[in-house]
């Protein structure tokens, strides 16, 4: 019980650290995509994939956004259609470093540590962005992530097993505990 209560406490505390930056992305996220701008930004990233690699670094480390908060608008971004390499080398360079870091780096670590950090972080975003960038021209990544998807209907266990689902018949039989029959 005393783990279940310093877990909770965890959980709470990096809650109350975040919280404020969820307040700020969430409805940001949700304000470029309802507003159109997603489209302006989409157009602006897929004219030279390489310029868009470098902005999107630029501004990811930074943005002040922890990796919580970077989540709603890395899914804005490619929902609204903006290519998955720029938005990669953003993802990885917004929790990776930001104002706040660089300066308690500068404090705990020194000046000279903080910008082989930061560098560290550029040249971490630019290859995750340049690589995304080379997958996708291979096919070997999608184009329309999270762009235009639907979600998967949720089935009852009667609908299950009125399509002939003998896997499903076969681990209610067995409580959950699935074991090949046979």
């Amino acid at each position: 019980m005393d783990q279940l209560t310093f877990v909770g406490a965890f959980l709470w505390e990096n809650f109350l650290a975040i919280w404020s930056y969820l307040l700020i992305t969430i409805p940001l996220a949700v304000g470029v995509k309802l507003s159109g701008v997603s489209r302006y930004i989409s157009r602006a990233f897929q004219a030279s994939p390489l310029v868009a690699i470098v902005l999107a670094t630029a501004v990811g480390a930074f943005s002040p956004f922890c990796s919580c908060s970077v989540i709603p608008v890395v899914a804005s971004l490619l929902i609204g259609g903006v290519p998955l390499a720029p938005v990669m080398a953003f993802w990885i360079a917004s929790p990776s470093m930001d104002p706040e870091v660089f300066f308690l780096s500068v404090s705990m670590l020194g000046w000279e540590l903080a910008l082989w950090r930061l560098l560290g972080t550029l040249a971490l975003s630019l290859g995750a962005g340049l690589l995304t960038h080379v997958f996708v021209l291979r096919g070997w990544l999608g184009t329309d992530i999270l762009r235009h998807k639907q979600s998967a209907s949720v089935r009852s266990t009667g609908q299950l097993l009125a399509d002939g689902g003998w896997l499903a018949a076969a681990a209610l039989a067995s409580g959950g505990c699935f074991r090949y029959p046979g």
